[in-house]
């Protein structure tokens, strides 16, 4: 299973790295984040946006941060989907759109999933307000939290306050 998914990696890897080739498709994304989580048994952090979305790129830049992907990757395997019809955009994207529930509901879009792709949480408020997107304002973090304590639910609380703690200073 790890040989697999390590050539899934180095797959994916390589058609992201290659000038002028098209991302892998959603289906590739999915399928390889469900494999990952299974195998780890963790959960996945979807994420809906788009290379033009600023807010996206802000959320990838905190996403990345050692301290921060240390902890969030313990948990969870992050999938990133990019949308809309430009070179950029993993194909098959609507698809997966349409069955989280993301169309409109603007960028990014964030989900917590079981390894068998079932949900868990998104970032609408509630599950029936409005997307949090990057996680920016009071009400919008708050959210976040109860989002990583459904999406990873073993992460300790000092993780916990870690992460928070980056969004406020992010703000």
């Amino acid at each position: 299973m790890k040989k697999a998914l390590l050539l899934v990696s180095v797959l994916v890897a390589s058609v992201l790295t290659s000038p002028g080739a098209q991302p892998p498709a959603a289906s590739e994304v999915m399928r390889a984040a469900q494999a990952e989580a299974a195998a780890g048994n963790k959960t996945i952090l979807l994420i809906f946006g788009a290379e033009w979305c600023s807010q996206c790129k802000i959320l990838h830049r905190f996403l990345e941060q050692p301290e921060i992907k240390a902890i969030v990757t313990k948990h969870a395997v992050i999938a990133d989907i990019q949308t809309g019809a430009d070179r950029t955009s993993n194909p098959g994207a609507e698809v997966y759109e349409k069955k989280y529930g993301s169309l409109d509901q603007g960028y990014p879009f964030l989900l917590f999933l079981k390894a068998d792709g079932s949900v868990i949480i998104n970032s609408r408020i509630n599950n029936t307000g409005d997307n949090i997107g990057r996680p920016e304002l009071p009400p919008e973090i708050k959210w976040f939290m109860t989002m990583l304590e459904k999406g990873a639910p073993t992460m300790s609380p000092a993780d916990r306050r870690t992460i928070e703690s980056g969004l406020q200073r992010a703000r």
